[in-house]
């Protein structure tokens, strides 16, 4: 997974040589130079479960509203399932997950399974629920 940019390189910049990184969608990407054009590659994959949203951090209350919006058709698809998906059973519920994310948030439960809230990391259980997106992973 990668997007292709023309890119003109310039030797230039300093002695000694500088190194380049870059930022794609709030992640760090490394370019690599074949041909006249650079592939960005994403360094980290995965998702923040509890990140409904998909800004790279979890909220609980902001999540579940956002959750909430999705569900009832008021508001954009989430672009992570998985991530929607707060106690990993393979299905995203509103009312269950969001109560549950609540419920952590507010510090009457227990946190999300893995990857979790605070790890940016893949699901561990497989199920039917993926993500369609990269999502910026904290």
């Amino acid at each position: 997974i990668g997007t292709i940019s023309p890119l003109t390189w310039s030797s230039t910049l300093g002695n000694p040589d500088i190194s380049s990184t870059f930022v794609s969608n709030f992640m760090e990407v490394f370019p690599t130079l074949v041909d006249g054009a650079i592939t960005l590659v994403p360094v980290d994959s995965g998702f923040l479960r509890g990140d409904v949203s998909g800004d790279g951090s979890v909220n609980a209350l902001l999540d579940t509203l956002f959750l909430l919006e999705w569900t009832f058709s008021v508001g954009a698809d989430p672009p992570c399932l998985d991530a929607a998906d707060i106690n990993d059973d393979g299905e995203v519920n509103a009312l269950v997950d969001g109560l549950q994310l609540l419920a952590w948030g507010f510090n009457s439960g227990s946190a999300p399974p893995a990857p979790g809230p605070d790890a940016c990391g893949d699901d561990e259980t497989g199920d039917a629920v993926d993500c369609a997106a990269i999502l910026a992973c904290g």
